[in-house]
Formats: C-alpha cells, sequence, structure tokens
C-alpha cells in the first residue's frame, strides 16, 4: 500500500521542539473550551479551533527561525537582559592595607558604582578579624563598560592612605587597570582578589586572609 503523502514527513526535517509544543498547546486550549462549555455548536468549534491553531502556529513562527533555532529577536533579548560583568567589580586586595574590605559593585551596564571599603578603627594599616572597622563608600564613573580607567572623588581622605587631606576639597582622580587590578596616580595598587598570587614573604596580607 503507498504511503500516505498527507501524513509523510521528509526525510531529515524532524518536528521542532516549538511546532509540536504548539500543537500540543492547541489541543489543551480545545478541551479546556469544551470541558467549560464555552463551545456551543459545531461551527463555533470549528470556529474556534482554527482560531487556536492559527494562535499557536505564530507563537511558533515567533519561537522558531529556521531549523528551530531561536528568533534572532529573542536571542538579543535574553542577552540585553544579562548584566555586564566588568573587571573593575569584585573583590580587591589593598597591599597598603592587607585584611582590609575593598569592594567594588558596579552598576548594571558596568558604567558606573561604588567603593565599599573597610578601615582600622585604631589606625594600624591592616585589617584582622577581631579588628574595629569604620565603613566607608566613593561613587566611581566609567566612560564606557569597557573603558580600563575608573575615576572616583576623594574626599576628606586620601584612597590610597587612608589618611586625612590637609585640604578637604573634592578631587577627581582617575586609576587605570593594569591586567590585575588597579593602579592609582602615586603607583599604589589594588589586586582583584582572583587574580591575587601571595609570595611566600608577603606575611601581613597571606596571616589577613587566613584570619577570615
Amino acid at each position: 500500500m503507498a504511503p500516505n503523502r498527507g501524513v509523510q514527513r521528509r526525510a531529515g526535517r524532524p518536528l521542532s521542539q516549538a511546532c509540536v509544543a504548539a500543537v500540543l498547546l492547541a489541543l489543551l486550549a480545545a478541551l479546556a473550551c469544551r470541558a467549560c462549555g464555552f463551545v456551543a455548536s459545531g461551527v463555533d468549534r470549528r470556529s474556534a479551533l482554527r482560531t487556536l491553531g492559527f494562535f499557536a502556529a505564530a507563537q511558533a513562527v515567533a519561537l522558531t527561525a529556521g531549523g528551530g533555532e531561536p528568533s534572532a529577536m529573542a536571542v538579543d533579548g535574553d542577552q540585553a537582559k544579562k548584566k555586564y560583568k566588568s573587571k573593575f567589580g569584585g573583590d580587591f586586595i589593598d597591599l597598603n592595607h592587607p585584611g582590609c574590605k575593598r569592594t567594588i559593585f558596579m552598576n548594571f551596564d558596568g558604567s558606573g558604582g561604588k567603593i565599599v571599603g573597610e578601615d582600622n578603627m585604631e589606625g594600624k594599616p591592616y585589617c584582622e578579624r577581631m579588628s574595629k572597622t569604620q565603613k566607608w563608600n566613593v561613587k566611581v564613573a566609567l566612560d564606557s563598560a569597557t573603558s580600563d580607567e575608573i575615576t572616583f572623588t576623594e574626599e576628606g581622605r586620601s584612597m590610597t592612605t587612608r589618611q586625612r587631606k590637609d585640604n578637604g576639597t573634592p578631587v577627581a582622580v582617575t586609576a587605570k587597570w593594569d591586567g590585575t587590578g588597579i593602579v592609582f596616580p602615586d603607583g599604589s595598587k589594588w589586586i582583584r582578589e582572583d587574580l591575587y598570587v601571595p609570595e611566600k614573604s608577603d606575611v601581613p596580607v597571606m596571616r589577613a586572609q587566613f584570619a577570615r
């Protein structure tokens, strides 16, 4: 017996998941309408099924481009919702103040954010588990999300020495990314924690990290 050509599918062209989902959606919707008494006559039933089938097919077209792949519009939308991962975001190690918190939080598009830090309230240049600390934060800005420069405003204290400034006038300071951390104009550096490799002789930093 010759195969029914109306049912036969071409070899190598399997149904996409979106098409299968569309058919199931149409069937479920039809059953739901019948159960609720929505369909009153045979004519109404055919009309309702045609409408639901058209809706399901439209959904499949919107979700599928070519061989069952997501449409370009859907992909672009998903990518736009992802937060930009900035090189400046994360925890940093301040070699001048080992153990003291230095974290940069970036905004959604990576164009700005803030530095959150802690200093030893006793004036010591390091922080340990039992140290009393004072929290502080400073806003930062970038020219673009991919920029290698980050700008912040120094007010009462120096960002690197954490000493009070004689002149309290706000000053814009720009630091640069060098591949593993942030280098400040005075030569000080904050190394991003996941890129830091402690030296064997680096006792203060190793002690502070172990104490966390």
